[in-house]
């Protein structure tokens, strides 16, 4: 004769729109062994909504479209086709065993701030990648927040070149940055 006791644990929804996570355990306890079900499931939701709607999106307070700038705490300040400026407030795990903020955090933000100043300068039916970043740090930081200003240089008809500046709490610069992105159409995009 067996005792079975079932132990559920409820189920937990991450929901990082457009993405939703869900994480399940169940547990069946036969004394002498135990069966252990764990589910784990990833449901990427198609993108429903336009670009223009997600360049909305981003900059509200709370926003659930951008799960990295959700993840860093990453507020995006402005958004237009000339210019985009997003502030990281400082959170002392960004610092580096040096007591700085480390290099690859200011290299996102400068990363996602020409993305989102690229984005801004699409047309209908184009997405873009990045396909080349260079980054010059000038001063260290060792605490405060940060933000970056990118603007456009130059858009061809398959490339975009784009700048950003970052600045400590000072308005100092302590980087630039420039990148390369790829103006892509969405249906050869999604096909690979």
């Amino acid at each position: 004769m067996f005792n079975v006791q079932c132990q559920t644990l409820k189920p937990t929804t991450l929901n990082l729109e457009p993405w939703t996570l869900n994480f399940g355990l169940w547990t069946l306890d036969f004394g002498l062994w135990t069966l252990d079900f764990r589910l784990w499931t990833l449901d990427l939701k198609p993108w429903t909504i336009t670009m223009q709607e997600y360049l909305k999106k981003v900059q509200l307070p709370g926003q659930s479209v951008n799960p990295l700038f959700a993840c860093l705490g990453v507020i995006v300040e402005q958004i237009a086709p000339e210019r985009v400026v997003m502030r990281l407030p400082f959170r002392p795990d960004f610092i580096q065993g040096g007591g700085m903020i480390a290099g690859g955090i200011i290299a996102t933000l400068a990363d996602e701030a020409m993305a989102h100043a690229a984005l801004a300068n699409l047309n209908p039916g184009e997405t873009t990648a990045t396909i080349e970043m260079n980054i010059r740090y000038l001063k260290g930081c060792a605490s405060g927040d940060i933000a970056a200003t990118a603007t456009l240089i130059k858009k061809g008809r398959r490339v975009m070149t784009l700048q950003a500046e970052i600045v400590d709490s000072q308005q100092q610069t302590i980087a630039l940055a420039g990148a390369s992105f790829m103006i892509l159409d969405k249906k050869s995009a999604s096909t690979g």
